[in-house]
């Protein structure tokens, strides 16, 4: 069976008979649209990921639906990949359209979606007690959500307080009530969970479902094998990297997310040079290549890391100071990114101190040395 491959101007294309590939916006710089999947069999559709809970989002899968001659009623389940709002985030509104649809994860992703988004109300302010134990300074946080310049940083305007209003502003179209926060407040658990392995039926369809933790602890990719392809979400893109992030919820448990992330990847490499469908961007023609590079890749930066803590005990905002970032200096980024940025390097430390080539040490910030 001959397979599309490639990512036409069309807003959406048939992968393989029955199966097609959707796009809905995001509207965010570098990543602005997420591709969804569609797949049909006799009693009607599944569809894994689906995008934000935008208007424009929304409007987006109807009327891509539409052309294939269904409707938003015709969806019976809605398995998704991790309960980040660019997948998950449709949620409300599809249970509000089609009260039968079942919704489906992997089990360890229902738990962090309680602990993460049910539980935790004040994360914000942990968070932010999380930055300054590592380095961050009161001064970067204030400025970034008063959103002001402190004139050293280069009138970054990629504060937190304006890139939250500006989403707010894109976000409010999401329903006719303007009730932007369902677009993040996922408020809506599972019908149904997965095992590594277990497979799902519909139809013909026989979907294995590959735990693949590490971008979030409950992380599910989808092989289907009658046409070699993987349904990967966000843990294998083909040009950037997932953000794989030992976050405040993380740092007094045993898990570890870098090394779950690159145990995760020679798992799906295992699979050999199929077809990659990621959630974002554009397909992967090998994916056992890709995910070999991207192995590579966080080798490099562990001995980057490394490198960079010099001599001496330093915090790990200091480490990621003089880390060298795709997109600009981390003295530049808004106090979000240098949350992610923060959480990256933590996750790379994490397991240099489990090979025992750092170690950390706590007195009134965490501090991490060479040993």
């Amino acid at each position: 069976m001959s397979l599309n491959k490639s990512r036409s101007t069309k807003i959406s294309i048939e992968i393989a008979p029955g199966l097609h590939q959707l796009q809905t916006p995001m509207n965010t710089p570098g990543l602005p649209f997420v591709m969804p999947y569609l797949f049909e069999y006799p009693e009607g559709l599944v569809l894994f990921d689906a995008g934000y809970g935008t208007k424009s989002a929304t409007r987006a899968l109807e009327e891509e639906l539409k052309n294939l001659g269904y409707k938003i009623s015709d969806i019976n389940m809605f398995l998704v990949s991790h309960a980040h709002p660019d997948h998950l985030g449709m949620v409300s509104w599809l249970k509000e359209k089609v009260p039968h649809i079942s919704l489906v994860m992997h089990k360890k992703e229902k738990e962090w979606l309680k602990d993460r988004w049910f539980k935790d109300n004040n994360w914000e302010e942990r968070s932010n007690l999380w930055l300054l134990k590592h380095g961050i300074t009161q001064e970067e946080i204030d400025i970034d959500n008063s959103g002001e310049s402190d004139g050293k940083n280069n009138g970054s305007k990629l504060n937190f307080k304006r890139v939250y209003g500006q989403l707010k502003n894109m976000l409010s179209d999401q329903n006719s009530d303007g009730n932007w926060r369902k677009t993040f407040e996922m408020n809506t658990l599972p019908d149904r969970t997965l095992e590594d392995g277990e497979i799902v039926e519909f139809g013909d369809w026989r979907l294995e479902s590959i735990w693949t933790p590490g971008h979030t602890p409950g992380h599910l990719c989808l092989y289907e094998a009658s046409n070699k392809v993987m349904l990967t979400g966000d843990h294998v893109l083909p040009r950037i990297t997932p953000n794989v992030s030992l976050h405040v919820e993380d740092e007094n448990t045993q898990r570890s997310p870098l090394a779950e992330y690159m145990s995760s990847l020679k798992k799906v490499a295992a699979f050999g040079g199929i077809l990659g469908l990621p959630a974002h961007e554009y397909n992967i023609e090998n994916l056992s290549n890709r995910c070999d590079f991207l192995v590579h890749h966080h080798h490099e930066r562990l001995e980057e890391i490394l490198v960079s803590i010099g001599e001496g005990a330093v915090t790990a905002a200091e480490i990621s100071s003089r880390v060298k970032w795709n997109t600009r200096s981390f003295k530049e980024f808004s106090i979000w990114q240098k949350r992610s940025a923060l959480g990256e390097t933590l996750a790379h430390l994490t397991v240099l101190e489990y090979d025992e080539r750092v170690s950390k040490f706590e007195d009134e910030f965490i501090r991490w040395e060479k040993n």
